[in-house]
């Protein structure tokens, strides 16, 4: 276990006080603003939410940019302000409550919300200059997580920037803010020259133009051109942390006593993509599932609702040193290989 993420600490270092998940009822009919308490026992700095029912995107909202903003992993639209459904104010989050509006993913009406939640510093910002091009950042390199903001870039070769983590992240997300796009997925198992696209179920691709075919390293990771002259970006990273969270791949082997993922420690969520064909990005957590088999999955690429799956059917043990597959769906242990994360 890691001195810095201790199961057997009480602090701020203690994995549940870095990550957590929270359900919760929606309260709002029409426009308004409510309080969540969430249990946590932390300050969030990056919730990640849906409600469970059928078209409700997901809303991914920081500490950086602020409450009212939203941007959704199910679609490529840009970073908008929801307060017309309710002024949530500038608070983000306190130890006990985040605020909600009556917007898809965060309260939008009778039903139930998962909100997957992360904490980074506080919503303290500093100007990064470690790489080739400024960023506003917040990190928790302890926790292995990070929220960078960039202003835009017009190089053709892309560009480098700090974030924060002290060791190579294994897993990023990018996306423009001000205009329409793809958000461009980062996995070590894949390396630099693949991503996957967060709100589509395509297989990987691969291009110069999503990491300019580099590698991160302890300080900078790099962006390609293909979001150059278009917009602000933001960037949502995280590195390993032994005991805490994990990141790799497997292979399915189509087979009911499927595949089993070390991962070190028992998960509180992963989520699993096939790299190979066009399936859907599942999410799996505990806090839905209280005891195996896990079998809850939503999709951080569509606005479904949660689901049980079809044919075979979702079925995952949580372990206390990983997960294992116990069914032969093709978004989880097909004949394939598959990208996974684990908290």
């Amino acid at each position: 276990i890691s001195d810095d993420i201790d199961p057997a600490q009480t602090d701020n270092n203690h994995p549940s006080k870095n990550f957590g998940i929270t359900t919760y009822s929606g309260t709002l009919s029409s426009s308004g603003v409510a309080q969540i308490t969430h249990g946590l026992g932390f300050k969030p700095d990056f919730i990640w939410s849906k409600g469970l029912t059928a078209g409700q995107r997901w809303a991914l909202r920081d500490s950086t940019r602020g409450p009212n903003q939203m941007l959704a992993s199910d679609e490529t639209t840009a970073d908008a302000d929801k307060s017309s459904n309710g002024d949530m104010g500038s608070t983000f989050a306190t130890d006990t409550t985040f605020p909600t509006n009556y917007t898809d993913g965060m309260n939008a009406s009778s039903g139930t919300f998962v909100a997957h939640c992360w904490r980074a510093n506080g919503g303290t910002t500093a100007t990064n200059s470690e790489g080739n091009h400024d960023c506003t950042l917040q990190a928790n390199a302890k926790a292995g997580f990070s929220i960078m903001t960039l202003g835009n870039y017009t190089s053709a070769s892309g560009v480098t920037i700090g974030h924060g983590l002290d060791k190579a992240p294994s897993f990023y997300i990018h996306k423009s803010l001000s205009s329409s796009g793809n958000w461009h997925v980062y996995h070590s198992f894949l390396g630099a020259t693949k991503a996957l696209l967060l709100n589509s179920y395509n297989a990987a691709a691969t291009a110069i133009g999503y990491w300019a075919n580099t590698e991160p390293t302890a300080d900078v990771l790099s962006l390609g051109n293909t979001f150059a002259g278009t917009s602000n970006g933001i960037v949502y990273a995280w590195a390993e942390v032994d005991g805490y969270s994990k990141f790799g791949g497997y292979e399915g082997n189509g087979n009911a006593n499927g595949t089993f993922v070390y991962t070190g420690f028992r998960p509180r969520m992963i989520f699993v993509k096939d790299v190979d064909r066009g399936e859907y990005l599942q999410v799996f957590d505990s806090a839905r599932n209280t005891y195996n088999p896990v079998d809850k999955g939503l999709s951080w690429n569509a606005n479904s609702s949660e689901s049980t799956g079809s044919g075979s059917g979702f079925d995952v043990d949580f372990l206390s040193n990983g997960f294992k597959m116990r069914c032969t769906h093709d978004n989880l242990n097909g004949s394939s290989t598959y990208v996974y994360g684990a908290w």
